[in-house]
């Protein structure tokens, strides 16, 4: 089940979900319970169904069972079965049902048995069908035992149980904390609604709730450092976007609706998917961070780890030198300590003088201009934002509340010596700032646009589509090589813009 699926209007995704169960479904009856059970060797496909149901507001419970054997000539330890029982078997009649016919029928008895109350917790809740029966045999003379009405209550209600399957005891000032985890994410359901951990809602011991603060919240005014930015969950990437952009969080956990300031500086680092950096491939495909994530840091610096011999020299002494005053900083820890503190409480409100502001104007132009001449953007506004924060960063490490036209003029020189890292075009050796950010230069959009258009032209002159050979001595006319025009091809066809009827064809995909 891929997550296209998922996007499926609902009557399309039931008869996926139907012909599953027709498959591996069935309905099973007993005196104590009843249940439609799906099983299935993968947990993946389990786990993505049972999310699937939830469409429907249908609950699955999925278990696991230990069974070694074979299936399909395959060896197979562990069986997972998704169980709806209770309630929930009234919504999948409704929402799914059976196409099979011996199945539709059974699940029509099952229905008609449910119109007798039936109880969802007996294979769940350890001898509650023995605790049950003494309730019945008490009952007369146990009416006014509200511990006996509220057993008899639970037992027979609707409500769903779990097994407990690990408990684990930590130190911690509360008496209860409430976080139910959405497995393989960093989210959690409170009151309904899924939100992620930036905070965390604990039960306080006078009963109230409260909020803990997450690491960013937690850096208000401070330094943010993340280490191996490219190992977080994508989700947890994407949750920082309101951080870098609003510098706030906002919060809906256990009632409680609060936005908590965030504003503090981001500094990460993150390694290359193959453990080195190629200087020809995109800064953004190789350390698979989204671009709008990646478009919010004011600056980013490739460090590469080159050989030296001076250096390496320089390296090595200091880290075999028994010496330890040689490993001395050259500026005093606490002394830094109170620099940093002063420049961050009593440098405040820096105002940029004319020339400063000229300065940046003067340069941001440049680039604009430049960028109509090449056809390739060189700077946006978010860029020019940068350089007016570092600007200001720059004074106030002077200590100062004014920024000057030397503060711009360093600023210029951060920003350029990074841009020229991640931002130039490999092909034309133009600045490109959409190429750092989504790995696609002027040249290549424009040889994308170029490429389509040849296919759309060339795709009703075949029953398959637009010939390769074609498309390719079309794209040479365009000056687009062979090499180029199959390589655009090839990301197309990944992109989904593009899909082959048969090998050597090509058509445009239209979602219209």
């Amino acid at each position: 089940m891929t997550p296209l699926l998922l996007t499926l209007p609902n009557e399309v995704l039931a008869g996926f979900i139907r012909g599953l169960f027709d498959c591996d479904g069935c309905v099973v009856t007993r005196r104590n319970g009843s249940s439609i059970v799906l099983d299935t060797t993968s947990k993946n496909l389990a786990k993505k169904l049972q999310l699937a149901l939830l469409r429907f507001g249908i609950i699955a419970h999925l278990r696991k069972r230990n069974v070694k054997g074979k299936t399909n000539g395959k060896d197979v330890d562990d069986r997972y079965s998704l169980v709806i029982y209770g309630e929930n078997i009234e919504k999948f009649a409704k929402y799914i049902g059976f196409g099979n016919p011996e199945k539709a029928m059974k699940l029509q008895k099952l229905l008609e048995r449910r119109c007798k109350k039936s109880n969802p917790n007996l294979d769940v809740i350890p001898g509650v069908g023995e605790i049950i029966n003494e309730i019945k045999k008490l009952k007369n003379s146990c009416d006014g035992d509200e511990r006996i009405k509220l057993l008899e209550f639970l037992a027979n209600s609707d409500i769903l149980w779990e097994r407990v399957k690990n408990l684990e005891i930590i130190d911690s000032p509360f008496d209860f904390v409430y976080d139910l985890t959405v497995e393989n994410t960093h989210s959690f359901i409170a009151n309904g609604i899924v939100v992620h951990n930036t905070v965390t809602a604990v039960k306080a011991e006078d009963g109230r709730w409260t909020l803990e603060a997450g690491a960013l919240v937690l850096a208000d005014r401070g330094i943010a450092l993340i280490d191996e930015m490219e190992k977080m969950d994508k989700k947890d990437r994407r949750y920082m976007l309101e951080s870098l952009e609003q510098q706030t969080i906002t919060v809906a956990k256990a009632g409680i609706n609060a936005t908590l300031n965030t504003r503090c500086s981001i500094l990460a680092c993150a390694n290359p998917k193959r453990g080195r950096f190629d200087k020809h491939e995109p800064i953004v495909d190789q350390i698979d961070l989204d671009p709008p994530l990646l478009s919010r840091f004011d600056l980013i610096f490739v460090v590469l780890d080159e050989p030296d011999e001076e250096r390496d020299k320089e390296i090595a002494r200091t880290i075999l030198s028994s010496d330890t005053e040689s490993k001395k900083p050259k500026i005093d820890p606490e002394l830094f300590k109170k620099y940093v503190l002063f420049a961050r409480n009593e440098i405040k409100n820096i105002v940029l003088t004319p020339e400063a502001e000229q300065k940046i104007i003067d340069y941001y132009i440049s680039l604009r201009m430049r960028s109509k001449e090449q056809g390739a953007i060189a700077i946006t506004a978010r860029q020019l934002e940068a350089l007016r924060r570092l600007t200001e960063a720059s004074a106030k490490i002077r200590l100062s509340g004014v920024a000057t036209e030397e503060d711009a003029e360093r600023a210029i020189r951060i920003f350029e010596e990074s841009i020229k890292q991640i931002a130039i075009d490999p092909e034309t050796g133009k600045l490109d700032i959409d190429y750092a950010i989504s790995g696609v230069s002027a040249t290549q959009r424009d040889r994308i646009a170029v490429i389509k258009n040849i296919v759309k032209e060339l795709e009703d002159s075949t029953s398959w589509g637009a010939p390769e050979e074609e498309i390719l001595e079309r794209a040479e006319q365009a000056k687009i090589s062979r090499e180029k025009a199959l390589e655009t091809l090839e990301k197309l066809k990944q992109r989904g813009e593009l899909y082959s009827p048969r090998h050597g064809y090509y058509r445009v995909a239209d979602y219209g």
